[in-house]
């Protein structure tokens, strides 16, 4: 699609299990363009949301509560919970805070995870229960776990693009000005792409 669009640009990814290092790289100029979940960015980075999500439960397939569409906090107080990790500015961890004290309680984190698929596969194997996103929900597929609905109000989680400002980067441009065209505002048809420049540089 790309293509068609700038024969000039291909399409580069460059991976990271949490989004606050790429903003960073972002800032210090490593980066061109990083996608991730950030309530706010720095001075002199630009952003836009490029998709919304929405907070779910993850239990094991043989938890009390795997049969139900939803579910409310006060029915998780006495579980046990596997977390991301906490210092990378994890939006995950601190809803899961914020919902539990809603609820009355504090909750109990037996095991912080690396990644998405080692904290799915620990709630498969019975070590916790989680919180995700409606994204990971629509993706990952078995693995032994449920995904559950939350009957507390949350706010929806925004996944926003980031770019420096002052960029003087040509393709740069020129692709920010076709991701009006190819990721439009998500209210309206949420969309996923990504590029890069065919020099090689890294734009994400």
């Amino acid at each position: 699609v790309v293509g068609e669009h700038r024969p000039g640009l291909t399409v580069e990814l460059q991976s990271s299990n949490f989004a606050l290092p790429a903003l960073d790289k972002v800032v210090r100029r490593e980066l061109d363009l990083a996608f991730g979940r950030w309530t706010d960015v720095p001075a002199g980075i630009a952003s836009r949301i490029v998709a919304i999500e929405s907070l779910v439960l993850v239990v094991a397939d043989g938890h009390r509560l795997a049969h139900r569409d939803r579910a409310s906090m006060d029915e998780l107080r006495d579980e046990r919970w596997v977390t991301l990790p906490s210092t990378l500015g994890s939006v995950l961890i601190t809803e899961l805070r914020r919902l539990a004290t809603g609820a009355g309680f504090v909750p109990v984190v037996v095991q912080e995870a690396p990644d998405t698929s080692t904290l799915l596969a620990l709630v498969g194997a019975k070590i916790g229960c989680s919180l995700t996103l409606s994204s990971v929900a629509d993706n990952q597929t078995g693995g032994g776990v449920a995904y559950i609905g939350i009957d507390e109000a949350t706010e929806p989680v925004l996944v926003r693009m980031a770019w420096r400002a002052d960029t003087t980067n040509a393709a740069l441009r020129a692709l920010l000005s076709l991701t009006d065209e190819l990721l439009p505002d998500p209210r309206v048809a949420p969309a996923v792409c990504s590029f890069a420049e065919p020099t090689g540089r890294e734009l994400f």
